[in-house]
């Protein structure tokens, strides 16, 4: 039997979208079935690296009770989805802060998470329906560029012209 789903083949590399069988898996390779329909599945593969890791360190480590507030340090793809994970966990006052200053020398404490201590297989598909509903919409942070454009894909992040760059393969 195959199906597309969202593939890595090794913990802590991206995930890519491919047809796979389920006969055919390997002991290290995670696999997540897409079932999103009505999302372009291209637009799915940021969701396994820097956005999974600002949204889950939101909803699955820190777990802000409504009402609280809360202050995200960097705008890159983890700090904006976090910010959008914030709103979503009800929090009125959410402070963003993109200067690269000595943080703690300024007294503030820093945690350290990696993918937003999230399991993926469930993680993501929450996140694709906080998409579908309008309350997560991570499509803003997101440009494609044709792999010709690599280098410009580049310069647009580094300027700031775009959040996340994505590369398509013709």
């Amino acid at each position: 039997m195959k199906i597309r789903a969202a593939v890595t083949h090794a913990q802590g590399q991206d995930f890519s979208i491919e047809e796979v069988s389920l006969s055919g898996l390997q002991a290290n390779e995670v696999l997540i079935k897409i079932v999103a329909t009505g999302v372009d599945l291209a637009l799915l593969g940021p969701l396994g690296c820097g956005i999974q890791t600002g949204a889950g360190t939101v909803l699955n480590r820190l777990k802000p009770e409504f009402g609280t507030s809360i202050a995200v340090y960097g705008c890159g793809a983890v700090g904006l989805s976090a910010i959008m994970t914030a709103k979503i966990a009800g929090c009125p006052q959410i402070f963003a802060v993109d200067v690269h200053n000595d943080l703690m020398a300024e007294g503030k404490s820093m945690i350290g998470v990696i993918e937003g201590d999230s399991v993926p297989r469930v993680f993501i598909p929450q996140l694709v329906e906080f998409y579908k509903t309008g309350k997560f919409p991570f499509d803003k942070l997101i440009k494609f560029y044709d792999f010709s454009e690599i280098n410009q894909a580049f310069e647009d992040s580094a300027t700031g012209v775009t959040v996340k760059p994505v590369l398509k393969l013709a």
